[in-house]
């Protein structure tokens, strides 16, 4: 009851094998078989290969991030399991880069991270995500959560927007068009839209 906690947790090692071999007898001739070969069965379930969190985020200044993939119980023999990225809000490249591999959980440990790395963009825009999926498990069965979710929250200003004057010469019948020029600075990652009324001057 006093065993450290080491001894106590489950290891998955898969089946193994004990080869016995007679030797030379005294009195006596090899007979057939001469070998023998015993199973030992493991008996622990085969680990579950997941992300550690199905969620996680940063602002876009961080411009690199790991993101845990873990086992639900060690293991004697290395895990790999494939990971991309497929589906959210971000737009490869442009946003982000998360190139398609395959990571690997060395025998012995319980984890290991994938790299993704942010484009900080002077762009106001709204918080986008990039949704990261495991796939084709070795030695490991595919467990939960298999799909990341890891938002990259916008750290850019508000651009301000502007309107410009705009003279006319009036005519002696009709009506003349008044062009006002609407301007944004910075530029703006999303679309932006304004209302507008007139009100009386001196006109």
């Amino acid at each position: 009851d006093n065993l450290p906690d080491q001894f106590l947790q489950a290891v998955f090692e898969g089946d193994e094998t004990v080869v016995f071999t007679s030797g030379s007898p005294t009195n006596a001739t090899v007979g057939t078989p001469s070998v023998h070969t015993v199973t030992i069965i493991d008996n622990e379930p085969t680990p579950t290969v997941r992300f550690a969190t199905s969620t996680s985020g940063n602002p876009e200044n961080v411009t690199s991030t790991a993101i845990t993939i873990e086992l639900s119980v060690g293991s004697t023999l290395p895990v790999a399991v494939d990971y991309a990225a497929s589906g959210g809000t971000a737009t490869p490249g442009a946003d982000f880069s998360l190139p398609a591999g395959t990571a690997t959980i060395p025998a012995g440990a319980t984890s290991t991270a994938i790299t993704m790395l942010v484009v900080d963009d002077t762009l106001s825009e709204a918080n986008e995500t990039v949704a990261v999926l495991l796939s084709n498990a070795v030695n490991a069965a595919l467990g939960v959560p298999s799909t990341h979710t890891y938002t990259i929250a916008d750290n850019d200003p508000l651009p301000a927007l502007s309107v410009g004057d705009a003279n006319v010469v009036e005519g002696n019948t009709g009506t003349v068009g008044a062009l006002f020029a609407v301007t944004l600075t910075p530029a703006s990652g999303q679309v932006v839209t304004v209302g507008y009324s007139t009100a009386d001057g001196t006109a």
